[in-house]
């Protein structure tokens, strides 16, 4: 019940910012260009300030070390997933482009806006050593695959390559060397970059709202697809990771959290890229929203599924 009341708490502040986003545009605080420049500083300046804070501030190294099965699980997981939704956009017969911008919303997970949240709350200082490896392992695929799949890169050249290479892979990189080496931000920097850091998921929320008036969600209502997605992506393949992992010797609490993760809504930063991109984005920002909606009632369910069985 508690992590009901939690994910219930995350999602009402989810729509309250989104709520702010559509009046910014409604009554004309801000409009296309706004947006546009909004996202740019998301993805340029708060992200990577978020990633730096989150580690150079958190678990030690011998935390992350001692953890570390909770990394690995999660990684083979996640590219277990990918290579799932693959299958499905064949059987479906995707046209191409649409394709990867389904397989990028049907593997990604909210994890930074409800998933860190609930696992914080559920798994209490484990939960801070969880949520930073976990962490580590999205912003690596979002910032290599999730560009990928997003802005339909598919060829290798130096002109393609030039995409991965962005200021929170950057962030990421130098981060993880300061963890290694046990190196700490300066209390005045820490200080500096953290409220930065932390303006990221209302930022995005406020984006995503923004975006809301310039699509037709409803028509995506509709679309079977998304129901596919939310039934495999959020139910199935949780319940799947819950019945083999718990064959295995893995931490109780490291398979609790994996699943948790896996059963999340589609993540906010896939419609930004996808807006970036201009890959699909009034298709992308309907599957965040409609997948939230839904989670209020899948997550819950997932819960009591492994509870029970």
């Amino acid at each position: 019940m508690e992590q009901f009341f939690i994910i219930l708490q995350q999602l009402f502040i989810f729509t309250f910012f989104v709520l702010i986003g559509f009046l910014c545009v409604k009554y004309k605080i801000m409009d296309q260009a706004t947006l546009n420049s909004m996202s740019k500083f998301i993805i340029m300046i708060t992200m990577p300030a978020m990633l730096i804070c989150n580690l150079l501030s958190g678990p030690s190294y011998i935390d992350l070390l001692n953890s570390l099965p909770i990394f690995v699980v999660y990684l083979i997981c996640f590219i277990i997933l990918y290579l799932l939704n693959c299958i499905v956009v064949y059987f479906f017969r995707f046209d191409k482009k649409k394709a990867n911008i389904y397989k990028a919303l049907a593997t990604f997970s909210n994890a930074g806006f409800i998933g860190i949240p609930l696992i914080l709350a559920v798994f209490k200082q484990e939960g801070g050593v969880f949520s930073s490896l976990c962490t580590i392992v999205d912003q690596i695929m979002l910032w290599t695959l999730g560009v990928k799949l997003t802005s339909n890169l598919n060829n290798h050249t130096l002109e393609g390559l030039k995409k991965f290479m962005n200021p929170s892979l950057i962030a990421i990189a130098l981060s993880l060397f300061g963890v290694v080496l046990e190196l700490r931000l300066p209390r005045a920097l820490f200080y500096s970059l953290s409220p930065i850091g932390s303006m990221t998921p209302v930022l995005s929320m406020i984006y995503i709202g923004g975006l809301f008036c310039f699509s037709n969600i409803k028509k995506y209502f509709k679309n079977l697809e998304l129901y596919v997605l939310i039934l495999f992506k959020m139910i199935i393949f949780p319940l799947m990771v819950w019945l083999i992992l718990k064959q295995t010797q893995i931490s109780e609490n490291i398979v609790r959290a994996v699943v948790l993760l896996f059963s999340l809504p589609s993540m906010t930063s896939i419609a930004i890229f996808a807006q970036k991109y201009e890959n699909n984005p009034e298709y992308a920002v309907a599957t965040v929203l409609i997948t939230s909606m839904f989670s209020v009632a899948t997550v819950p369910l997932v819960v009591f599924l492994i509870d029970k069985f």
